[in-house]
């Protein structure tokens, strides 16, 4: 089972998005103002708590999906702190489902690179080639 922090202001996305991750049986996830440096995993944070999540609560950028509400949004800030994750609010919860389990998988890549036990992500045949359509991964 793997662990997602929500913490978006947009409390209704958070709770659809929340609901699809649980639905496969597969994530534990916290719904949060704020996310917890001591809970691992992925956290879809807003925004504006990009600066907050290094500088207050240590966590690396690298497991973070940012969750943006504008098209015209400094990518090269996120891309420079660490983010390779991004949700547009215009995106529907499924593909931002899609999202996290991308960055998850990453996240499941460099554990096992670093010679850390991860547990594997189970993926439907429909994510997988969802993912294989956008270039996300070999599956």
């Amino acid at each position: 089972m793997t662990t997602v922090q929500i913490a978006i202001d947009d409390r209704s996305y958070a709770g659809e998005l929340c609901e699809l991750l649980v639905s496969d049986g597969m994530h534990c996830v916290h719904l949060l103002s704020h996310p917890n440096p001591n809970l691992q995993g992925v956290v879809v944070a807003d925004e504006h708590l990009v600066d907050y999540l290094t500088e207050t609560q240590g966590i690396d950028h690298g497991r973070c999906v940012v969750f943006v509400r504008h098209l015209e949004f400094d990518a090269q800030r996120l891309f420079d702190a660490g983010v390779r994750y991004v949700i547009h609010a215009g995106c529907s919860p499924e593909v931002g489902r899609m999202i996290v389990i991308a960055a998850e998988r990453q996240l499941t890549n460099a554990a096992m690179a670093g010679g850390m036990n991860a547990a594997g992500l189970l993926l439907d045949p429909a994510d997988k080639l969802f993912l294989q359509a956008v270039g996300i991964g070999h599956w």
